[in-house]
């Protein structure tokens, strides 16, 4: 078989060679290559917010090179992927029962939070500075030491909308 595949690309050659054409019938044309999309009608509108999320994470990721602190926090998580629409509305919702008394933080969180951790009643465990997302991070991080294990939020980040209770922080050496 080498030798009839070897005696075919031969005479495929020679023959291209010598000017002879396959006909077109035998060998479709070459498809040509899909056009590229137009630019997005708001990409400038997409860069700015691009812009604004870059200057907001390098700003967490240089106070995470100054700032050794580290907290422990839970938090109880209204994603987007679920109800996007109504997300604000039932984190606003759960906030208003935990401060009346109605709930306690563990018991939502396990009932409503779409994070894994809801299986440890919002527990996200000790992290350093930096190591969430800016408007998590800054939440946490900004908060008074008269203020640890009060609720706060809802705060907006990509991920959803969060209700968070910090309950350590280091404080700065």
């Amino acid at each position: 078989r080498p030798e009839k595949i070897m005696a075919l690309g031969c005479a495929l050659l020679l023959s291209a060679s010598c000017g002879f054409v396959l006909p077109a019938a035998r060998f479709p044309a070459a498809v040509p290559p899909p056009r590229s999309s137009p630019p997005a009608a708001n990409l400038f509108e997409n860069l700015s917010k691009i812009a604004e999320y870059n200057k907001k994470y390098l700003g967490t990721a240089f106070a995470a090179l100054t700032d050794d602190r580290k907290a422990r926090a839970s938090h109880i998580l209204f994603g987007f992927k679920e109800n996007a629409e109504d997300a604000e509305a039932r984190a606003r919702d759960v906030k208003c029962k935990l401060d009346s008394g109605e709930i306690e933080f563990e018991s939502a969180a396990s009932t409503y939070s779409s994070c894994p951790s809801a299986a440890r009643g919002g527990d996200l465990g000790e992290f350093k500075r930096g190591a969430m997302v800016p408007e998590f991070d800054e939440a946490v991080f900004s908060q008074t030491s008269e203020q640890l294990g009060q609720i706060i939020g809802p705060i907006k980040t990509q991920f959803g909308w969060h209700i968070i209770r910090v309950d350590e922080r280091s404080e700065a050496a």
